[in-house]
């Protein structure tokens, strides 16, 4: 049941990912982390190792090319489906199929984690998730001692969490916890050594600290709010609506948990997660977001696990009809936030997309160093993406046609690199093949392939657009008053730029 739920959601998730694409830190990966040595895996990334996630987009990019963001989605699925196929392991098998297979629906279609769920580059944050989940199924107590193989495979898991990215540091505190604490695992304080030292090097090697221990006074807020996202996020509800959730979790899941005397073990998923947000709030204090959907994300799986393990009936049959109905209702209330979280994605590439289209027509005609896109693509300059596509072949990209039936932001985008190109200089030129003079005016429409000779009667700003709405033209440029050349160059598409001046001025269009 398991495995055809499983694919199930695998098929549902593609199908409401499709039609998203590369988008933001991703474009680091793909342009400047290019190979596997050493120096450029074990490079943090804001400060995280992420040496794993770096060589599969090395590899990916390399293998398959970059023309398509289907592999590395369907990749991050993978990663994202583990987390849910763990976790539903972990319940099932300690409360009955049906609240595993419900465990599995509710963690596989969380809306409030969309962003770990359609954005390939998550892969890493997820991928330390499912790692650990990993780990900490193999500590189980109820399968008994530990030989020294099982153990070996505990910390390669965990070494493996740490190499995917930050989120593996507080794996790795969780699983120490669990080690120590537990009375029946406490032989096994050997197993977090190895994967620390590995991190203690790499850090003391390549790494950085953004830490500020006196944030630490924020860890409360950031805990509670971080908590009543995930647990309103279960449903599709706000945070308000998740504090009073989470107050009614952890009564009903602290009662049954000390009733039933469970193990330490019980809690390792509520302990990995107090070790994550401790070191959020203190590594993130310049970005207090405890509602984003990344951190959320792990909130939601750990609030999951626990219920589903602790929170439950004892009774097997009210306990399968409590999940599903939870499940029923999770799915019903979260289902509008994932479709959104994955539009919202497939927005960026749209508009990321249209503006790379406007890079391939001119690639020869802008500047290398422009970045494509401040707010969407801020890594991501003109001659990396021009070397990218150089070295992996063509990106598929929105066609150019398609940008006047475009909403407002994209076109925005695309006139900040258009604009970029008409060139302006102070001439005398009177040229061959240039119309009469014209009356004057404040608006000149040059068409692609001509040039206009403006004389300004007093010095001012013009501004130039040419898909833009008038609203969200760009800045104004200052002139003084001699006489200037503005030039269009050719493209595929037969419509005008429009410069708007602040005074009268008088044109001569050529050819």
């Amino acid at each position: 049941m398991l495995a055809v739920t499983t694919l199930t959601m695998f098929l549902v998730l593609v199908r409401m990912g499709s039609g998203t694409g590369f988008f933001f830190d991703e474009w680091n990966f793909l342009t400047l982390r290019r190979g596997l040595s050493p120096q450029i895996l074990l490079e943090p990334h804001n400060g995280h190792l992420v040496a794993i996630p770096n060589a599969i987009y090395s590899i990916s990019s390399s293998f398959l090319g970059v023309d398509s963001y289907a592999p590395f989605r369907i990749l991050a699925l993978f990663a994202h489906l583990g987390v849910a196929l763990a976790s539903a392991i972990t319940v099932g098998r300690l409360r009955g199929k049906p609240a595993g297979v419900a465990t599995l629906i509710v963690v596989a279609l969380m809306g409030v984690g969309s962003q770990n769920i359609f954005w390939a580059f998550q892969i890493g944050f997820v991928g330390s998730i499912v790692l650990f989940l990993l780990a900490w199924l193999l500590l189980d107590p109820a399968r008994g001692s530990i030989s020294g193989r099982r153990g070996a495979s505990v910390a390669l898991l965990a070494l493996g969490s740490i190499l995917m990215s930050g989120v593996g540091v507080a794996a790795l505190g969780g699983l120490t916890l669990v080690c120590l604490l537990d009375s029946r695992r406490r032989t096994m304080w050997w197993i977090p050594v190895g994967p620390a030292l590995v991190y203690g090097a790499w850090h003391l090697t390549y790494g950085s600290s953004n830490a500020d221990i006196g944030s630490l006074d924020r860890l409360p807020q950031f805990a509670l709010q971080n908590a009543g996202a995930s647990a309103g996020g279960v449903f599709g509800l706000d945070e308000a609506w998740g504090q009073l959730i989470l107050g009614i979790v952890l009564v009903v899941v602290l009662r049954r948990l000390f009733r039933g005397h469970r193990s330490v073990w019980t809690f390792g998923p509520a302990l990995m997660y107090c070790v994550f947000v401790s070191l959020a709030t203190v590594s993130r204090s310049t970005f207090f977001e405890p509602g984003a959907s990344r951190y959320v994300y792990l909130g939601v799986v750990v609030l999951v696990i626990t219920f589903g393990i602790g929170g439950l009936p004892s009774t097997a049959p009210t306990r399968g009809g409590v999940a599903v109905v939870l499940a029923v209702v999770s799915v019903w209330g979260s289902l509008d936030v994932l479709s959104d979280g994955a539009r919202n994605l497939k927005n960026e590439w749209r508009i990321v997309s249209s503006e790379l289209a406007v890079v391939d027509e001119h690639r020869d005609r802008l500047d290398r160093n422009l970045v494509v896109d401040q707010i969407h693509a801020p890594q991501l300059t003109v001659g990396g993406y021009l070397d990218l596509v150089d070295r992996h072949g063509p990106l598929s990209v929105s066609p150019l046609a398609e940008i006047e039936r475009s909403d407002a932001e994209t076109r925005s985008g695309v006139d900040a690199l258009l604009v970029t190109l008409v060139a302006v200089d102070v001439t005398s030129f009177t040229g061959e093949d240039c119309g009469p003079l014209g009356p004057p005016t404040n608006e000149v429409d040059l068409r692609p392939g001509e040039s206009a000779l403006v004389s300004p009667w007093s010095p001012g700003t013009v501004s130039v657009r040419r898909f833009a709405p008038e609203s969200t033209r760009s800045p104004s440029t200052e002139f003084d008053a001699a006489i200037m050349r503005f030039a269009a160059p050719e493209d595929s598409i037969d419509r005008a730029y429009r410069l708007v001046f602040d005074v009268q001025v008088e044109v001569v269009i050529c050819r």
